[in-house]
């Protein structure tokens, strides 16, 4: 049978590109009509199984933003935010020693910033960093501010974030990935159901009633198709 409408292939493609493009189709079968091109009934299966994907990757999407999560990233701020506190009075310490080690250390805390601000994986990243920085060249230096336990805490406590987030983020794929891989693989043959439908339609009754639809639809399969060769190409260079 001739073929009407582009073919495009929906296998591998990542998950959001794929999911926009059945959102948009989802917006051409509306405003043409379902009934009007004949496939009111796979349409209905189409918008209960992209509202289940919608779901899914919603998941996908918040798989770390956990209450356990958001609690250890609380406690390893307010220990990075406890630890600055303490190098600032001692900027203003009546003891010389102590003064002058806070003064070398503030290298250390003007180059790494407020660490507590930063999204999840640089913070992580970022206190990872600086520690290794205070331990390999400021030993000293936070042995005489009497900070080498609260710096002890800030790895514990980082470590524990991380380990936390890795062990969320595996079970959560381990849930989600064969369920989106389901659902993907559903819609996908839910669409090209309706594709043929909608064509063997406008090959027996005539283009005329099809035509505008087809068009749309061809033209946002060709943006589609040149978005994917576009990023190819510069993949490729």
């Amino acid at each position: 049978m001739k073929k009407l409408i582009l073919r495009i292939d929906l296998n591998n493609i990542r998950n959001e590109v794929w999911f926009n493009y059945f959102l948009e189709y989802r917006k051409f079968v509306e405003r043409f009509g379902a009934p009007t091109l004949g496939i009111e009934a796979p349409f209905n299966n189409f918008i209960d199984l992209l509202q289940k994907a919608d779901d899914t990757l919603e998941l996908i999407r918040k798989s770390a933003l956990t209450s356990d999560v958001t609690n250890l990233d609380v406690r390893r701020d307010n220990v990075f935010r406890g630890l600055k506190a303490v190098w600032k009075a001692a900027l203003v310490a009546i003891e010389d020693d102590i003064k002058a080690a806070a003064e070398r250390l503030g290298i250390v805390f003007d180059h790494f910033g407020n660490l507590a601000s930063k999204p999840y994986s640089e913070e992580t990243a970022g206190i990872i960093n600086f520690i290794q920085e205070l331990r390999s060249h400021y030993a000293d230096d936070i042995a005489t501010l009497n900070i080498v336990a609260m710096v002890d805490a800030l790895e514990a406590a980082n470590n524990e974030f991380e380990e936390t987030i890795l062990r969320r983020n595996d079970e959560m794929a381990a849930r989600t990935t064969f369920k989106i891989i389901e659902l993907r693989h559903e819609i996908n043959r839910c669409y090209g159901d309706m594709i043929d439908r909608i064509e063997a339609q406008a090959l027996l009754e005539g283009k005329d009633r099809f035509a505008e639809f087809i068009s749309t639809l061809n033209a946002n399969i060709e943006r589609y198709k040149q978005a994917k060769r576009t990023k190819k190409k510069t993949s490729e260079l």
